[in-house]
């Protein structure tokens, strides 16, 4: 995580609070559907849908999503959640850019699972606070909120989550 956090320079609580990248949001309301469209990264996110999983019931909700006009959302790894933390920005406190207000819950998951041992869990799920500003752990069987994803346009993907992030260079 830490390496991650470096490489990128991304904004983590603990960890590296005093980052300040900048992205290129815009909310857009498409097709009677909110979304968040992040022209840095080529990717749109699914504000305004309201899905809560486990990590180990989401292959089950995610396939049979039609949202903004797209059945092609999945989960966001790690890299991608993490990049969307930065000081607050609205009145809440919250550790997100103003385009993602519409979002209702204060954490979600990743497509990436945890090395950590959570007590009385044999696996765990990486995902982000939206109201720390940590990236955390969660118990693969809780159900959490989740954001997904796509590609703003059909990049090559690592055919086990559909990432396309993974692999770009420090400047990413």
């Amino acid at each position: 995580i830490q390496a991650m956090i470096s490489t990128y320079d991304f904004y983590e609580g603990i960890l590296n609070p005093s980052a300040n990248r900048t992205n290129q949001y815009e909310l857009v309301f498409t097709r009677n559907d909110f979304v968040v469209i992040d022209h840095q990264h080529q990717l749109i996110w699914a504000v305004g849908l309201r899905l809560i999983a486990s990590a180990e019931t989401v292959s089950d909700v995610l396939p049979g999503i039609h949202y903004a006009g797209y059945d092609d959302w999945r989960l966001p790894t790690l890299e991608e959640l993490a990049a969307l933390l930065r000081r607050p920005s609205d009145k809440r406190g919250y550790y997100y850019h103003h385009a993602f207000s519409e979002l209702s819950f204060s954490q979600t998951m990743s497509c990436d699972q945890s090395s950590e041992s959570l007590p009385s869990h044999t696996l765990g799920i990486w995902g982000i606070s939206f109201e720390t500003g940590r990236i955390i752990s969660l118990p693969s069987t809780a159900y959490v909120p989740i954001l997904p994803v796509r590609s703003l346009r059909k990049l090559p993907t690592d055919g086990t989550t559909g990432a396309t992030i993974r692999g770009l260079k420090r400047n990413w």
